[in-house]
């Protein structure tokens, strides 16, 4: 996704979004590169004097202009809810692996998850995974419901 500043001759509509297709003429694409070697590949886009049929704005005439909007509702869904769900899936997944470590682990012939001083922190692992869960799945209820606007969490 690309944004664009849309023109008319006499009146300035502010920001478009549309969905551009690198073969069109005056379309050029960067080297693309990938950061923190994720699957996402990122680089940048540029055009110049790149004619853009109305058909590739996203939401068609109607949200010409409303562009600026548009990314911030983007950027306040990602924010609000990809975040924080990262975050959860990141706690869970270190609960997992840090009581299954304990388990497996064993020191004078007993799992070291027996231990007390390593019992306290793994339940405060746990607990805080759980919470962090709790808290997503209420966010993501509130949204679905219409409760909150999407911009909310992020802010």
């Amino acid at each position: 996704m690309i944004p664009i500043i849309s023109w008319v001759q006499q009146e300035d509509l502010g920001i478009t979004v549309a969905l551009i297709p690198t073969h069109l003429p005056g379309v050029e694409i960067g080297r693309r590169h990938l950061p923190a070697m994720q699957v996402f590949q990122n680089g940048p886009n540029w055009g110049r004097d790149v004619f853009i049929p109305m058909d590739y704005i996203i939401g068609g005439q109607e949200r010409l202009g409303q562009g600026w909007k548009m990314l911030m509702t983007a950027l306040a869904a990602g924010r609000g809810i990809s975040l924080p769900s990262l975050s959860a899936a990141g706690a869970a997944y270190a609960a997992r692996t840090t009581g299954a470590y304990a388990r497996i682990r064993e020191q004078f012939g007993i799992s070291i998850g027996k231990f007390e001083g390593i019992e306290e922190p793994l339940a405060r692992i746990a607990g805080t995974a759980y919470l962090l869960d709790a808290a997503r799945r209420l966010t993501c209820a509130a949204l679905n419901q219409g409760i909150i606007p999407p911009s909310f969490p992020a802010s």
